[in-house]
């Protein structure tokens, strides 16, 4: 049986309950793995009203619900889905609220300051996985961040008010508003390059010039305080190099990516085995070579 580091959940001045590290976390340490105390699911808003009925049925769990701040002016009921997490399937919309991980509270991912922890739904585990993005000290808050790259549209204090009904109080959120869009702009861009870059690769244009454009988003995005997302990222640049026979080159990025990767989920996962084949052998990969061999490049030093 796995052996988890001791953490416990704690009243934080300021922030209500909060979790907190009682033994030093190395960085990439697997904090926790949890199953959900209720989980809803549904296809539709029938199927999933009939969930949300069943599950508060039982009075431990109307009182687990009731445990979790509501935001203002909200039913108590619905008020407080906000603290749900996804949990992704390919058969529904599931979702569920966790004992422990959803008492952790939120830090931004700024220039400034970030989360020390992220966490992952796992399909093949059914658990909500929480994993140290970096070290953590004894007596040290959890923090994670609730705006994934992806989400992050809107000015984090804006958003965080209107979804969670809180006010942040983050060296990221401190920033002088025109700062922060700075950030906004630059993590826009960022986002709306990575939706492009699929058909990019295709459309074989110039690969040695896409390769420089990933290189700069990655920096550019890391600079914004999201290095998670060099997971996502170098797999891109792993994938241009290998479809166009760069052996040499497909190995950096996707030892980049592997390594990420196991920081942020573990060594279990399917995508680590993947990536963990395709480092040994990347013409294993299933678009290996298609349009013909190039020398594209490495990732930059600096990534």
């Amino acid at each position: 049986m796995t052996a988890f580091p001791a953490i416990e959940v704690v009243d934080i001045p300021g922030k209500g309950k909060g979790v907190i590290a009682l033994e030093f976390i190395a960085q990439g340490t697997r904090i926790i793995a949890e199953e959900p105390t209720i989980k809803l699911s549904g296809q539709t808003r029938e199927d999933l009203a009939h969930s949300v009925q069943t599950a508060l049925s039982s009075p431990s769990n109307l009182e687990f619900l009731l445990s979790f701040p509501c935001k203002k002016g909200e039913d108590p009921v619905s008020g407080r889905f906000n603290h749900f997490l996804p949990c992704a399937s390919e058969d529904d919309n599931a979702c569920g609220l966790f004992a422990t991980i959803c008492r952790i509270n939120h830090t931004c991912c700024s220039p400034l300051s970030g989360p020390n922890a992220m966490y992952t739904w796992r399909e093949d585990l059914q658990c909500e996985t929480l994993h140290a993005l970096r070290d953590i000290a004894p007596m040290e808050e959890i923090t994670v961040s609730y705006i994934a790259c992806q989400m992050h549209t809107d000015d984090p204090p804006k958003f965080l008010r209107k979804n969670f009904d809180f006010s942040c109080s983050c060296a990221g959120c401190a920033r002088p508003p025109d700062q922060r869009a700075h950030s906004l702009a630059q993590i826009h861009q960022y986002n709306l390059f990575m939706e492009s870059f699929p058909i990019s690769a295709q459309s074989r244009r110039n690969p040695t010039q896409l390769l420089e454009q990933l290189q700069h988003n990655l920096l550019a995005i890391c600079e914004e305080g999201y290095a998670i997302e060099l997971s996502r990222g170098a797999h891109c640049g792993f994938r241009l190099c290998a479809m166009y026979g760069d052996a040499k080159n497909a190995i950096s990025w996707e030892t980049l990516s592997r390594d990420c990767d196991a920081v942020i989920q573990g060594t279990d996962t399917e995508e680590y085995r993947s990536s963990e084949r395709w480092i040994r052998d990347p013409s294993t990969y299933e678009r290996w070579n298609i349009y013909g061999y190039s020398e594209l490049a490495a990732p930059v030093r600096i990534i």
